[in-house]
């Protein structure tokens, strides 16, 4: 999708913005964070939403376990896609696992652990928003605690990975990515744990990022006025002040994004 490059001032939240012969509206504040969720972050890969990102890197992840328990596969062959499952899910963790002597590899600036929990404090964000709506503060408090989940099974995968690249037999690895595949699979399509038919609904802790992303799709369903595909100037341009006040402004959080 192409994006109109706006240049200009700093914009509040309702302000006409004028450029290239034409008007556009700026979206509420709240809509600009769900679209941080949905539609595009700075720093992401492909700055891509940060659920989406959290998505690509689940999938990535649960595809490596899939692999590590083949039945031909060695134990070399195991530990090397255990190393890619924690790089995708929580690549803080295997980064201080290299520093204390594993064989480094290049870690991932995200994973699904880091873009989960920017993604929960952006729906927050959007929930705090002098603009939010009261269909946005409830959504929010839900994704909340849905989201934790998620957050936990990365913790998990990564010192179960942790473990699997200490062993020594393929014995031992198998039973370790067993569980790694339930793990990396609840985290992408949740998990029916009371084995009543239905992933997630009362249950958070069933909830995986396929539940997540539905909670929110149904929460922007339900804005009035309707939620639209934010801009990516918008989205890349929002800043928030020493006050706490948010305001549209170009540049202002650096290349990195830094400010929130």
């Amino acid at each position: 999708m192409k994006y109109k490059q706006l240049t200009g001032f700093i914009l509040l939240s309702g302000v006409l913005l004028f450029g290239m012969g034409c008007a556009s509206q700026a979206p509420t504040i709240a809509h600009v964070h769900i679209g941080h969720v949905i539609d595009g972050w700075e720093t992401t890969p492909d700055q891509a939403g940060l659920i989406v990102t959290a998505e690509n890197f689940a999938r990535i992840a649960y595809e490596a376990a899939e692999r590590a328990v083949q039945t031909d596969a060695t134990l070399e062959t195991r530990k090397r896609d255990v190393k890619l499952i924690v790089n995708a899910t929580y690549p803080e963790y295997l980064s201080k696992m290299q520093n204390s002597g594993e064989e480094n590899i290049q870690t991932a600036e995200f994973g699904v652990r880091t873009a989960m929990i920017r993604a929960a404090r952006h729906i927050e964000f959007s929930a705090s928003s002098d603009d939010s709506s009261a269909n946005v503060r409830t959504g929010a408090r839900q994704f909340s605690i849905n989201s934790q989940a998620v957050i936990d099974r990365c913790d998990i995968i990564a010192a179960l990975g942790a473990d699997t690249l200490g062993v020594d037999s393929t014995e031992q690895a198998n039973l370790l990515t067993a569980q790694l595949v339930n793990l990396t699979r609840a985290n992408l399509y949740g998990e029916d744990l009371n084995g009543d038919g239905v992933i997630g609904g009362q249950n958070p802790d069933e909830y995986g990022l396929e539940q997540l992303r539905v909670e929110i799709q149904n929460m922007i369903a339900r804005e009035n006025p309707p939620y639209s595909t934010v801009e990516q100037w918008y989205l890349f341009n929002l800043v928030r002040l020493e006050n706490g006040k948010w305001i549209f402004r170009k540049n202002a959080r650096g290349k990195k994004g830094a400010g929130y």
